[in-house]
């Protein structure tokens, strides 16, 4: 017995066939293209409507394998949609990191203290971010977290945005991290005089004009790592050596650069590495 010829379908099922073909095409465009993240629940609900489409005018014409193949692909969208809508949320600053950015730091106040702040760690696989570490102790600037536009020098703020996490540095000759590595020696210093052609600079030799040695008596310089703030280019004035070091006390502000405590400063620069681009996010509240 032969199975039944295959029939004309309806007007609506030729629709909502045609809108299938269209919508998984546009799904797999967008995530091939890096668009939209392999997790969106954008991307889930294309799928799972575009396959009932096709499915619904595959049935209609008894093209039973097509219909099968589009079932499953329905049925598979319904799970990534499902765990779209009950994952761990990602902090939202998170959608504005460049794609080629897979590690992110973002810093933000705590509430009822200016200079007091936490710290989470994010990594980005496949499209996707995850959480390696959140709420970590840190202080910022003795004024808290300041806008931006109007950071400057000497003014005890640390800057609000998104800035590349620079070389690491430290006291001992080598560091346990991905980030390119740079020794702080006592001939080691970082102008923080505005006129200075050297201004927000590292560099070798002690200067004439007031700079900030790179080998302190303490050791908030023993580990860190420099936040790229008023870099490329550097506008004489705006704010200098914003840095990611060791803190001095978790009660005490610094002068603008983002401090922790030293086991948890060191864990952040060992998974740290270049090659991600990694930033840090610095925000003033939360979502």
């Amino acid at each position: 017995m032969q199975d039944p010829a295959p029939r004309p379908s309806s007007l609506p099922a030729e629709i909502a066939g045609w809108y299938g073909t269209v919508a998984i095409l546009c799904a797999y465009a967008l995530s091939s293209l890096e668009v939209l993240p392999a997790a969106s629940p954008l991307l889930a609900a294309m799928n799972l409507t575009g396959g009932l489409g096709v499915a619904w005018v595959c049935w209609h014409k008894r093209t039973w394998q097509a219909f099968w193949l589009e079932a499953i692909w329905a049925t598979i969208a319904v799970v990534a949609l499902a765990r779209a809508f009950t994952m761990p949320k990602i902090d939202p600053v998170l959608l504005e990191v460049p794609v080629a950015t897979s590690q992110v730091l973002v810093v933000r106040s705590v509430a009822g203290s200016p200079h007091r702040a936490t710290v989470e760690a994010w990594q980005r696989n496949d499209g996707s971010w995850s959480a390696k570490w959140r709420d970590l102790p840190a202080v910022v600037g003795r004024a808290g977290i300041v806008d931006g536009a109007s950071k400057r020098e000497g003014d005890g703020g640390t800057p609000a945005g998104m800035h590349a996490i620079g070389i690491a540095f430290g006291y001992a000759p080598t560091g346990a991290t991905g980030l390119v590595y740079r020794q702080a020696t006592a001939d080691d210093w970082w102008v923080d005089a505005p006129t200075s052609p050297d201004y927000n600079h590292w560099v070798r030799g002690k200067p004439a004009v007031s700079a900030e040695a790179m080998r302190r008596d303490d050791e908030q310089y023993s580990l860190g790592a420099v936040i790229e703030w008023n870099t490329a280019p550097v506008v004489p004035g705006r704010g200098s050596a914003i840095f990611l070091h060791v803190w001095k006390s978790p009660n005490e502000a610094t002068s603008g650069c983002v401090a922790m405590g030293r086991d948890d400063l060191a864990q952040l620069l060992q998974w740290l590495d270049r090659r991600s681009e990694p930033k840090v996010v610095i925000v003033g509240k939360a979502p």
